[in-house]
């Protein structure tokens, strides 16, 4: 049984994945630090930098 809610749980990771990259809107995701850990390509396009250039960074958009 743990093997089958395992695989649920990565398929609705996949699912999840797959649903935000085809958003017509702009998801950014943080840690609790204020740290992107992921910014899809609607963001990308509305804000102008790839998720590679602030993954991992404090978002650029927001003035401190």
């Amino acid at each position: 049984m743990g093997k089958q809610l395992e695989e649920a749980v990565l398929w609705s990771d996949e699912e999840r994945r797959s649903i935000v990259a085809a958003a017509p809107v702009a998801v950014v995701t943080y840690t609790s630090a204020g740290i992107v850990t992921s910014w899809n390509p609607a963001a990308e396009r509305m804000y102008g930098y790839t998720e590679a250039e602030v993954k991992g960074q404090p978002d650029p958009t927001l003035s401190e």
